[in-house]
């Protein structure tokens, strides 16, 4: 049985991820008996003494008030969930930072993965937890699977997974999927971003990387595409949006176009790319 953990705020955002984290309990082969909804209602001790730029500031009865709110709805989340699926449900309030308290729930419920939802558009504020993104997704020593606020499950069955064939330890992080018959079941498309073109001319490490695949991927359908785009994210985006991708995998650490990225470019990619979960792999 596996453990996910979501992280909730009530936004339409933190919801959807709460809809699709139930879509997937419902699927057998993805194992999920236990679903963790965290609420992180920390308040800063700079919003308790000092006023907000409306020159508002957080009284001891708001944070109360607010906490008491959150156990209402924290109470109807879970009922809501319990009804649509058939797996454990429970529910988790923290006065604690989100970060320290995931970290906290991941040690003690042995969690396999965190599902977040991400807001629509860079000026989207309607999660907080949209702010927080990017942090979860380096900090968490758990995969992490952001879903956009747009997207709806229909099934898993083509993934995308771009990665750099600079060298073959760039490709070692590629064991977390072959150690696990799910995506076996599944159509992997690598896709080598190689806006310099050096497949027109390979040198001996890009072979070798290239011929080091079958390895990496045996028993996984796959198949070998390049892109040229010098606009990585765009490239990447685009390609998926042509091959109708229902999910784009992260390769964990600098291996990761993911983390290649400033946070800004981060931020950009999860807003533009509306429709398409990723999963960050650990």
């Amino acid at each position: 049985m596996k453990t996910v953990i979501i992280p909730v705020d009530f936004s339409a955002a933190s919801d959807n991820a709460v809809k699709h984290a139930a879509a997937l309990s419902q699927v057998t082969e993805y194992e999920i008996g236990r679903i963790v909804l965290v609420n992180s209602y920390h308040v800063s001790i700079y919003e308790q003494i000092l006023p907000s730029p409306d020159l508002v500031q957080v009284s001891e009865e708001e944070i109360t008030a607010r906490r008491g709110q959150i156990k209402v709805q924290l109470a109807a989340l879970k009922q809501e969930v319990s009804l649509r699926t058939r797996v454990q449900v429970d529910t988790v309030e923290s006065d604690q930072p989100l970060m320290r308290t995931l970290l906290e729930q991941i040690a003690l419920t042995k969690a396999d993965m965190i599902i977040l939802g991400s807001n629509s558009a860079p000026s989207d504020k309607d999660s907080e937890l949209g702010e927080q993104i990017i942090e979860v997704a380096k900090l968490s020593p758990i995969p992490v699977l952001i879903v956009p606020a747009c997207a709806s499950y229909s099934g898993i069955n083509t993934v995308l997974l771009p990665c750099d064939f600079k060298n073959l330890s760039n490709l070692k992080p590629l064991k977390t999927m072959q150690e696990s018959d799910l995506w076996t079941k599944k159509k992997v498309l690598v896709l080598n971003v190689d806006p310099n073109f050096r497949r027109a001319q390979p040198d001996d490490k890009f072979k070798e990387v290239e011929n080091s695949l079958q390895g990496y991927l045996q028993n996984i359908d796959y198949e070998v595409y390049y892109s040229d785009d010098r606009d990585t994210l765009g490239g990447i985006l685009k390609f998926a949006g042509e091959k109708a991708a229902d999910m784009i995998i992260a390769l964990p650490g600098k291996h990761s176009f993911f983390y290649a990225m400033t946070h800004q470019s981060i931020s950009q990619a999860l807003s533009i790319n509306g429709k398409i979960p990723v999963l960050i792999l650990k």
